[in-house]
């Protein structure tokens, strides 16, 4: 009976959740097809389905399997600090109700991430149809299209692994404190021997994520804004991306020596690899790279980024196709004629002489009419007048919700809309 009950509790909460994102979709889909591009919406929808069902299910499973391994009863653990472990709910109190919630909790925390992934659908979609554009940047001389089609979606799969990880370590943690495997007391920090091992390789996993997050990151110096211009300046180049790279393997170096430590006493080694990626982090990463900016590339920046300002001058050009502009020499000659206003007449007639801002305040005093109504900007525009092409300038009449003569339900939602 309390089987079908908590099936019918999760149904409901379901129906609930996801019941406005159903009707959202459906007049999505009345849209898309009125306008031809039914195809859009399906394979737009497919790729969402698909990725969140992909990271759903991992992320349960990456939760379920740590957690029940974690809730497994070990015996003879002795207790360091028994006033902290009165504290704690008894072992025959937690034990079956882990057990009992474990499952439902897992598949609702996947069904909740879910979302969480199928929102990166657009930078998966693009990795899985990358083309290149045979064009290297000059830094790492990798093809441009690896940075707009694949680099985003190994940026997510990173963040997504760190996060998911992160948590299932912390979750492991917390079960592990409940079944005072993990416990703490004035002489450190105790752990028996499943549970060090288990937590051990959780954290050598998270390094190891974190030094592919380290080779992203080197990749993403390109989109750096940090410098006079957009990308990689000299601070980036000559002080993050050297730490960068030492920072990747040193965070794999750092994965062994957890792994190395499940087989020692003690926190040695464990301490040692997470000082040495800690300290060539904030050093390498912020302490020499500000130091760099402030007192080599400031005191003479036009010199210092000139060869970046360059690069960021040429690929520009080339984006908007500015290097393929045929120039010409034009003579500007400074005498003007009779003819030459006659045949420049259009142009001429087409000179600005307005100025938007008193013809916006004009407008508001002859056209506003009401007060409920407003004009919040000028735009140009050019039409044919008499058979000549002119530029005139408009104003459309707006309604402020602010301004309606009384704030109710039926004013701003029925009559005036």
């Amino acid at each position: 009976m309390r089987t079908y009950v908590g099936l019918l509790l999760l149904a409901l909460f379901l129906l609930f959740t996801f019941f406005g994102q159903a009707i959202r979709l459906y007049t999505d889909l009345l849209w898309f097809q009125e306008i031809g591009y039914a195809q859009v919406f399906t394979k737009t929808l497919s790729i969402k389905i698909f990725l969140g069902s992909l990271f759903g299910v991992l992320f349960f499973l990456l939760l379920y399997v740590n957690i029940r391994l974690a809730a497994r009863v070990q015996s003879g653990i002795p207790i360091l600090n028994p006033q902290a472990a009165q504290e704690l709910p008894s072992l025959e109190m937690i034990d079956p109700l882990i057990r009992r919630l474990l499952l439902p909790v897992a598949i609702l925390l996947g069904i909740m991430a879910a979302p969480q992934a199928a929102v990166q659908w657009k930078s998966f979609l693009l990795f899985f149809n990358a083309v290149p554009f045979g064009i290297e940047d000059p830094l790492f001389g990798s093809d441009v299209g690896f940075y707009l089609f694949r680099l985003p979606a190994w940026d997510a799969l990173y963040k997504w692994f760190l996060v998911s990880l992160g948590i299932t370590a912390a979750a492991s943690a917390f079960v592990y404190f409940l079944y005072r495997s993990l416990q703490y007391s004035g002489e450190g920090l105790f752990l028996s021997g499943w549970t060090r091992t288990h937590l051990f390789i959780l954290l050598a996993c998270l390094l190891l994520v974190q030094a592919g997050g380290y080779l992203i990151d080197t990749y993403k110096l390109l989109n750096a804004t940090t410098g006079i211009v957009f990308g990689a300046g000299y601070a980036d180049v000559y002080a993050k991306l050297p730490a960068l790279r030492v920072l990747a393997p040193l965070a794999v170096v750092a994965a062994a020596l957890v792994v190395f430590q499940i087989f020692r006493p003690g926190w040695r080694y464990i301490l040692i690899g997470l000082a040495a990626l800690g300290i060539v982090h904030v050093a390498g990463l912020y302490l020499y790279p500000y130091a760099l900016q402030q007192f080599k590339v400031v005191p003479n920046e036009l010199v210092a980024e000139t060869p970046f300002i360059k690069r960021n001058i040429e690929f520009t050009r080339h984006a908007y196709a500015l290097d393929r502009v045929e120039t010409q020499k034009f003579p500007a000659e400074e005498r003007l004629t009779v003819a030459d206003l006659q045949r420049n007449e259009p142009t001429i007639k087409n000179i600005r002489l307005w100025d938007h801002r008193p013809l916006l305040a004009t407008y508001g005093q002859l056209q506003q009419i009401r007060t409920y109504y407003e004009f919040v900007d000028v735009d140009n525009d050019r039409y044919q007048i008499d058979g000549t092409f002119r530029q005139v300038m408009l104003s459309a009449r707006e309604l402020s919700h602010e301004q309606l003569p009384s704030r109710i339900w039926i004013n701003e939602h029925l009559i005036y809309t």
